[in-house]
């Protein structure tokens, strides 16, 4: 059995002025392939984690920046329903899983700083929980962070969603294993240009 990392990479973009924050230059690189570059070398207690990446098209500019990248055992899949919410992304990516896979890590592929040593810790309590509910980092407050590590149990109701209800929202119905971090630029996503100009070269403890 293995576990999988899934990279949503296909949203409209709405709030960032027309342009695609997915190619928008990060650090030196477009923003999905510094995200890819950074959790290319997540192991889990299987070995390495696959990383399959969902953008609009299997042959748009986002997929073709990540197949330049010359990253390792990158998988794109298309899903030309994006524009009815990310319901369908994370239904097409857990869709494209083979049946060995046991646990999937989702992650936006709009935060710059999330790391491989966040998911590692993530999938550490996953295990030692006895990976049958889903893990994600909380904060003091109670608010629960991305990325998210889903069970397989949890894949026929991830693959029925639709519109813009997310993952996040089946967190409320189920009992969760909470990884409690602090508030920092690990969670940080980009939405807006001014969010980008932030977080350019912020540093971060992991």
């Amino acid at each position: 059995m293995t576990t999988a990392l899934i990279i949503l990479a296909a949203g409209q973009s709405r709030r960032f002025g027309g342009a695609n924050k997915m190619l928008a230059a990060f650090e030196g690189c477009p923003l999905i392939v510094r995200v890819a570059r950074r959790l290319a070398g997540v192991r889990g207690p299987d070995g390495a984690l696959a990383m399959t990446v969902v953008t609009r098209f299997p042959d748009d500019e986002v997929a073709v920046a990540l197949s330049a990248a010359g990253l390792p055992a990158l998988t794109i899949v298309a899903n030309p329903c994006a524009s009815r919410g990310m319901g369908t992304s994370i239904s097409a990516g857990i869709a494209s899983l083979a049946l060995d896979v046991r646990a999937a890590v989702i992650t936006p592929g709009d935060m710059p700083y999330v790391s491989a040593a966040l998911v590692e810790r993530l999938l550490a309590a996953f295990e030692a929980d006895g990976a049958a509910r889903p893990a994600c980092p909380v904060l003091a407050d109670g608010t629960l962070l991305n990325p998210v590590i889903w069970p397989r149990r949890l894949f026929g109701e991830l693959i029925a969603l639709s519109g813009d209800r997310g993952g996040k929202s089946m967190l409320q119905e189920e009992s969760v294993c909470m990884v409690e971090v602090d508030a920092d630029g690990r969670f940080a996503d980009i939405d807006t240009p001014a969010d980008l100009a932030a977080l350019q070269g912020c540093s971060t403890r992991e």
